[in-house]
């Protein structure tokens, strides 16, 4: 049972971690289509 949680806990963390990669990416990208838009 204690194993099962701890898989879950990590898919949780790591879906996380994805979402706000993704969030970073994208900040990026608004930020360089913002430079050539000057």
């Amino acid at each position: 049972m204690a194993m099962a949680m701890k898989k879950r806990r990590k898919l949780i963390a790591e879906k996380k971690a994805a979402k706000a990669l993704a969030r970073k990416e994208a900040a990026k990208e608004l930020a360089a289509k913002a430079k050539k838009a000057e």
